[in-house]
């Protein structure tokens, strides 16, 4: 019954072939018996995982499916990434967070290519609503000030970020745009929330090898020097950068509090190792 109502929900021309695929993995781990998974859910599985390159013929054939040829590897793309939004409902969660960071990156493109980054946003922001076939998708946009100068000449999305009344700084939960200059968030305060977060990722990635309160413990120490210095980088991306290290570090040899000069060495390494490669990505 499970199976049939997925096909019904995921219908091939939305999805594709995902309710297809994800029947054979179901089955596979229904009738498993603790030994090995049958050639068909395996070949599922990395079907479900993207690795679809990594397919044979034989594991094709056995999905009842034909190699994705690269004109066809975007719609499948942009599919699976609506099923997958629209399953996590089945695992009992509320729907999908998409992040698309460093938007500016996009607006290079000129005339028409610019016209089509812009509807591809337009599309996605209609993809979540209330309605009944819509998708349980929360997709955020990083951009700079700049970009919208193109969303203003795009009317059909420019209309649905408009920000209607008050602004999300003025307490307007629902406003589209969110102005992170205007956001009254102390900068050590948000380092240690986000040390915090990193922390809870660690602990799970590690199986629970670190001591949260140690871990804490470093982090607000981290958090705290990171504040005090004036560097030329974006100090939350450098931040992150040199605390999921040292977690990583510590889940390969070990965990140790870690003083404020070793943190500082650490720190500043990692600047220097960031402004080099963004010179190098940059210059002409």
């Amino acid at each position: 019954m499970y199976l049939r109502s997925l096909r019904q929900a995921f219908g091939t021309g939305i999805y594709g072939d995902f309710a297809h695929v994800v029947s054979h993995a179901l089955r596979g781990y229904w009738d498993w018996d603790g030994g090995e998974l049958s050639d068909v859910a395996k070949a599922a599985e990395k079907w479900l995982e993207g690795r679809m390159d990594s397919l044979n013929s034989d594991e094709f054939n056995l999905l009842g499916l034909h190699r994705v040829t690269r004109a066809q590897q975007d719609a499948l793309g942009r599919k699976l990434m609506q099923a997958l939004a629209k399953f996590t409902r089945d695992a009992g969660c509320q729907g999908l967070a998409l992040l698309i960071d460093e938007v500016e990156t996009l607006f290079t493109a000129k005339g028409k290519a610019l016209q089509a980054v812009l509807g591809a946003m337009r599309v996605m922001v209609d993809w979540s609503g209330a309605a009944p076939d819509a998708i349980p998708l929360f997709c955020v946009f990083a951009a700079t000030p700049d970009i919208f100068e193109g969303i203003i000449r795009y009317p059909a999305l420019q209309q649905r970020l408009a920000v209607a009344g008050a602004t999300f700084d003025e307490g307007n939960n629902y406003a589209p745009r969110i102005s992170l200059e205007r956001i009254d968030v102390k900068h050590e305060q948000l380092l240690i929330a986000i040390g915090e977060r990193l922390v809870n990722v660690a602990m799970v990635a590690s199986n629970d090898r670190l001591t949260r309160s140690l871990q804490l413990k470093n982090s607000v120490r981290l958090a705290r020097t990171a504040s005090q210095r004036s560097l030329g980088v974006d100090a939350r991306r450098l931040f992150v950068k040199t605390w999921a290290g040292i977690l990583a570090q510590q889940i390969e040899v070990g965990e140790r509090e870690f003083s404020e000069d070793e943190l500082t060495k650490r720190y500043t390494g990692d600047f220097d190792d960031i402004a080099t490669k963004d010179k190098q990505a940059f210059e002409p």
